[in-house]
């Protein structure tokens, strides 16, 4: 089923910019449903559909960062209202009210109302493709490194700064803002900070929380509520996987886990279904281990995220394997005892 079938079986409308706007407000409920997440993803990839999502994005912004101006002139009689610049220092167009009223219409009457409100969750996603980094501003001052393959939504409104991580990686430099906490959930996981550097790896069932500086509140949070929580500080890496007992924590080399910014990965000790599972998230054709023995194979060591096919040699080259080419599929396997 091609892509323009979708959009009108999910009801979007056909103008570019539109769809856009509708796509603001549907992946700001807490309603989108996963097939309309997949429809999404599909859809942005598009150069032009991802310009438009970007200037609907830009534009949201800068209402959530001027909404008590706005709001305050849209308090004000009719006669009195005062325009409101959009760039006063470039001298660019005033948002009169009627501007303000069209921006509203092009983004759906209620996401302002969200946005102006300190009681309604209004979230903005991120995503990347294959192959693609993005680094993100935030209003309050926050940086986020979105990784390849990756998807999270961010909500800045309220007493609370939050971020749901899905399948993803991003590293985040926390703006300090003690009236508001930053909170992120990932898997079972729910991390809080006021203002720090760290790194998350959520994939499959495996959550890796990295800290690079300052201080970070990890729990994990169950059907009963959250248990006891795991303080790090810097230097200290949290890995959970989903539904273990034990969380191990410990204090690998700290910049280690903020390598894949340079295009690297680097590793200690690591069990070869990690790093496999790591890889996978990079390329297009599956790398598989074939038997727990491949498995568990240790690997320490730098990879540079280059070709698959050179990725997969090095492997090869420094662990006891043999590599296979299926259709579909690098297959490693343990090479047998001489």
């Amino acid at each position: 089923m091609d892509l323009d079938t979708l959009i009108g079986r999910i009801g979007l409308p056909v103008s570019r910019r539109d769809q856009a706007a509708q796509w603001h407000v549907r992946l700001r409920s807490d309603l989108v449903s996963e097939a309309e997440l997949q429809v999404f993803e599909l859809w942005v990839a598009n150069p032009s559909n991802r310009r438009a999502y970007d200037a609907i994005e830009h534009l949201s912004a800068e209402i959530d960062d001027r909404r008590w101006e706005i709001k305050a002139a849209l308090d004000r009689p009719a006669h009195s209202r005062l325009q409101i610049s959009r760039h006063p220092a470039e001298g660019r167009t005033l948002l009169s009210r009627l501007a303000i009223a069209s921006v509203a219409l092009a983004i759906v009457a209620g996401t302002v109302i969200g946005l102006i409100g300190d009681h309604h969750t209004a979230w903005t996603p991120y995503t990347t493709a294959l192959g693609e980094r993005r680094n993100i501003s935030l209003s309050d001052g926050s940086e986020i490194a979105l990784n390849v393959n990756s998807a999270i939504r961010v909500a800045l409104n309220g007493d609370v700064r939050r971020v749901q991580l899905s399948d993803a990686e991003a590293s985040f430099h926390v703006a300090k803002d003690r009236k508001r906490p930053f909170v992120i959930s990932v898997g079972s996981q729910e991390i809080r900070v006021v203002g720090t550097q760290f790194n998350v790896l959520h994939h499959l069932d495996r959550t890796v929380i990295s800290v690079r500086e300052g201080v970070v509140e990890v729990r994990t949070m169950g059907p009963g509520g959250s248990e006891p929580s795991h303080r790090l500080g810097r230097g200290d890496q949290l890995v959970h996987r989903n539904g273990a007992a034990d969380t191990l924590v410990h204090m690998p080399d700290p910049e280690a886990a903020f390598a894949w910014q340079t295009g690297h990965l680097v590793y200690s000790g690591a069990r070869l279904e990690d790093v496999v599972a790591d890889l996978n998230r990079y390329f297009t054709v599956p790398i598989r281990t074939e038997g727990s023995r491949t498995a568990s194979l240790k690997f320490s060591g730098i990879l540079s995220i280059d070709s698959e096919a050179a990725v997969v040699r090095r492997l090869e080259k420094f662990l006891p394997l043999e590599v296979a080419y299926s259709p579909g599929a690098y297959i490693l396997r343990s090479r047998p005892a001489p």
